[in-house]
């Protein structure tokens, strides 16, 4: 069982990594530098948080603080039982993760359903990509229900085209960007992100996460797509993308793409995005990027300037620099753990030399009196010492009340229930076989 501060500095934690990744994707001339790779792991590295709230004993430092949480544990009277604010608070946050859970499926069947029923086969897609990709059978249609190519579903895709015209070599890019999608599972990655948003519904970052990591997967799709093409193939892919982001030519009446919980991966999205922007700058400039200092090798070898020599050390440097940065942030947020220092209110109070006391019964056993319960004891517990610090009453005084109340082992008693200053340190916890 994870205890609910686990969980909590999960969720913070993974909060800041999210943050964290999100400022980096900004900075073009960083992705240039590191590569998309350091991103993918970076999103790997929040999911993992997020999910896996674990303490180790033995390896964490734990930083308590007294006030950290402790106001979710105090228990709160409704209708006659007693609960913590974090029980309600967790049970009222499963029921709207099943709500939207519900609305997730009904989404994605509607969407289908939809995209399916108005598509009209693309009989040149279709044998184009079968010619590509001989093993691939995921059919081709024209939809008016998108703006931009797409491929929807999670168990039988299919890929969408607007209405346009398009080249062979335009078709070419854009079936294979959208098999590539299908074949590294990118869909099934955004289906699994929508689900964690689902459960993380109440985190302000996971939204930006969501968006952040569908911006990385059409990054590393383009990355695949390209890795083996030419600067001239390149830039031809570069002009599809213009091409799909303008209108097509029987535009779309309504559309579904506004809800990030649809089933489907766009080939384009709003060229006025930064995403979209981001997607050309980082093709071009980690094209010459890896032209100027990747292939330095070529150059290195005829020895013509030790610059050249030293510049391709100096990238990969940095790059092995910010993936180790990163893997010690990942490890310290599980070796540093925040958890809460508190005393509990007053949920039981103990037995104790000034509330309590012990009547020998005379026949080898005893009875222990406190507020007015009675329990039977066997000898032995009292020869243990487990009763040292009571007040040991005679049978023959408990049974004459008159006499009780006169006796001086009474009168001891008395002394001690009502000493403001009695001793703490005697409020021991009766340990004996007492089972109220």
């Amino acid at each position: 069982m994870i205890a609910f501060y686990v969980f909590v500095w999960a969720t913070i934690t993974g909060s800041f990594s999210i943050l964290f990744l999100h400022l980096l994707l900004k900075r073009t001339s960083f992705m240039v530098r590191t590569g998309i790779g350091f991103f993918v792991m970076l999103c790997v590295f929040c999911i993992l948080r997020i999910l896996l709230p674990m303490e180790f004993e033995h390896f964490q430092y734990r930083i308590e603080y007294p006030s950290f949480l402790s106001y979710f544990f105090r228990e709160r009277h409704l209708f006659h039982t007693d609960f913590t604010i974090i029980q309600l608070t967790v049970l009222v946050a499963l029921a709207i993760s099943l709500i939207r859970l519900f609305q997730l499926y009904r989404t994605a069947t509607g969407i289908c359903k939809t995209m399916k029923s108005e598509a009209i086969p693309f009989e040149e897609g279709n044998t184009l990509l079968h010619s590509l990709i001989p093993e691939c059978k995921i059919p081709v249609y024209y939809t008016r229900l998108s703006s931009t190519p797409v491929i929807v579903g999670y168990l039988h895709p299919v890929i969408y085209l607007p209405y346009r015209r398009y080249s062979a070599e335009q078709l070419t890019h854009i079936l294979y960007h959208e098999y590539t999608h299908w074949k590294y599972h990118h869909i099934h990655i955004r289906l699994f992100i929508q689900i964690i948003v689902c459960f993380f519904w109440w985190n302000p970052f996971i939204y930006m996460f969501q968006k952040d990591v569908s911006h990385v997967i059409e990054m590393v799709c383009d990355s695949l797509v390209t890795q083996l093409y030419p600067s001239e193939s390149k830039l031809s892919y570069l002009n599809t993308i213009i091409h799909c982001l303008r209108k097509p030519e029987k535009p779309s009446p309504s559309h579904h793409w506004k809800n990030p919980n649809h089933p489907a991966i766009g080939f384009a999205a709003d060229p006025r995005s930064f995403a979209t922007q981001q997607r050309f700058s980082y093709m071009l400039r980690r094209d010459k990027y890896l032209n100027d200092s990747g292939h330095a090798k070529d150059k290195a070898a005829n020895f013509t300037s030790i610059s050249k020599l030293i510049s391709p050390l100096r990238n990969w440097g940095f790059v092995c620099l910010m993936y180790a940065f990163t893997l010690f942030c990942m490890v310290s947020t599980y070796y540093f753990m925040m958890q809460p220092a508190f005393e509990p209110e007053n949920v039981m109070q103990y037995s104790n030399s000034t509330n309590s006391y012990l009547v020998d019964l005379g026949n080898g056993s005893y009875e222990f009196h406190y507020k007015g319960y009675c329990h039977r004891v066997p000898q032995k517990e009292v020869d243990a010492g487990y009763f040292c610090i009571y007040t040991m009453i005679p049978y023959e005084e408990y049974a004459n009340l008159g006499s009780y109340k006169d006796s001086p082992s009474y009168r001891h008693f008395l002394k001690k229930s009502t000493s403001a200053h009695a001793d703490e340190e005697e409020g021991f916890q009766y340990i004996s076989s007492i089972d109220p």
